[in-house]
């Protein structure tokens, strides 16, 4: 989820989190258990990486024209629909 403008993520809601195999043997729960926490908020940082580099405004504006376009038409876009 991102925030009401879509500039940041709000909440990261992974449904399974799980180390898949340990490589290093002093690997204890509460550290297994620290990374298992980290993940969401690493993968919400590389997402307001991803629409960092993106063109939010350039997006709004194809959206905003395809809803113009939807609504001057009665709410149908496409090839009849």
């Amino acid at each position: 989820m991102t925030d009401a403008e879509d500039r940041y993520s709000a909440s990261c809601d992974l449904v399974l989190i799980e180390l898949g195999h340990e490589t290093c043997d002093w690997l204890t729960e509460p550290v297994a258990q620290w990374l298992t926490d980290t993940v969401p908020r690493s993968v919400m940082v590389e997402f307001d990486r991803y629409i960092e580099v993106g063109d939010l405004d350039q997006t709004k504006q194809r959206v905003d024209k395809i809803n113009a376009a939807s609504d001057e038409t009665g709410g149908f876009v496409g090839m009849y629909l």
